[in-house]
């Protein structure tokens, strides 16, 4: 049950993740931002999916 937990928080973050890649550039107030906004968002959902597989793959055998 807590791996199942895990990947759905997961799914959130990448959902948050993929929202603010999806911002417009205008939304932050320099370019520089706008840079650093997209690098992080791009390298957290990495992780989040690093994660995720881990928990996916680390899972108990059982009913």
């Amino acid at each position: 049950m807590i791996p199942t937990i895990g990947v759905m928080i997961g799914a959130y973050i990448l959902f948050r993740c993929f929202e603010t890649l999806l911002f417009a550039p205008s939304r932050y107030g320099s370019g520089n931002r706008f840079s650093v906004a997209m690098v992080a968002a791009v390298l957290l959902a990495l992780l989040i999916l690093i994660c995720m597989l881990s928990l996916l793959t680390s899972g108990q055998a059982g009913p």
